[in-house]
């Protein structure tokens, strides 16, 4: 007994007593045993909720730095530029929608541990308008990079979450961006057929394929020292699988060392 209460403030909280006997020691035994399974169930259950809590603020960090990168590449435009009417107008005009959607993804986060808890708000989105959205929004990283990005399909009504939709494509382009070498393109392809998908393919860097089936885990980074120059956190295709998940989208990546990553996303039948 003295051994095992000693084993367990120590912190081995796995820690029980042999029972040998029915007398008085055997049921003292019995009943420390049952306290230090219950220890060690709030132990856990403890360190559970503050991996909940350290997760959510990982990815509400990670969902803040595509708007504020798009602000401060607009801001920067208006900055070193001379001054332009037109130019003026349209930057405002992007610093003005980012800062809102901004809000919103901050409104939504807050309602998003993991993705799992969060309450969609379905209406009939268009995909093709969302990806222009997308597209003006990571204009500057786009120009910075001098990578172009080319979209082509028809115009597809799906019933999806607007904030929770353009976080899984913000994030699907912008690693795109990030693995793309200079002046290279990518491209997005909406097919509209018997199955509906969408298709972004980049011709960068590639991942092997040891890492393919462990890229969706959480912080996982095929090479942390470029996730860092990116500013990555090793948790964007994570969120993506769970919202891709929620809306019931399929989430295929397929990729070549050097010749590049293609995501397709597979959408279910609505009809």
């Amino acid at each position: 007994l003295t051994y095992s209460t000693r084993e367990i403030a120590s912190g081995k909280f796995s820690e029980r007593i042999p029972i040998y006997s029915k007398d008085e020691f055997g049921s003292l035994s019995k009943d420390f045993n049952s306290m230090a399974a219950t220890i060690e169930e709030k132990i856990n259950e403890l360190e559970f909720s503050n991996a909940a809590q350290k997760t959510f603020i990982n990815n509400f960090t990670h969902e803040l730095k595509t708007p504020l990168t798009s602000i401060i590449g607009y801001a920067n435009l208006l900055r070193s530029s001379k001054y332009n009417e037109k130019l003026f107008i349209e930057a405002s005009d992007y610093i003005y929608k980012e800062g809102k959607h901004l809000e919103k993804v901050s409104s939504k986060m807050m309602d998003l541990i993991y993705a799992r808890s969060s309450k969609l708000e379905l209406v009939p989105l268009d995909i093709l308008q969302l990806l222009t959205e997308v597209h003006a929004s990571l204009k500057t990283r786009l120009d910075e990079k001098e990578v172009t990005l080319e979209i082509s399909g028809e115009a597809y009504i799906f019933s999806s979450d607007h904030i929770l939709m353009r976080m899984l494509l913000s994030n699907l382009i912008e690693n795109a961006i990030k693995a793309s070498k200079p002046h290279s393109s990518i491209q997005i392809n909406l097919n509209v057929s018997s199955k509906v998908t969408l298709s972004i393919i980049d011709n960068g860097i590639g991942i092997s394929p040891e890492h393919l089936n462990r890229l969706c885990e959480p912080f996982y980074m095929v090479d942390k020292a470029r996730s860092r120059k990116n500013h990555g956190a090793g948790i964007g295709l994570s969120i993506c699988k769970e919202i891709a998940n929620l809306h019931h989208i399929e989430l295929i990546i397929t990729s070549e060392v050097q010749k590049g990553t293609t995501i397709t996303l597979v959408f279910p039948n609505e009809s």
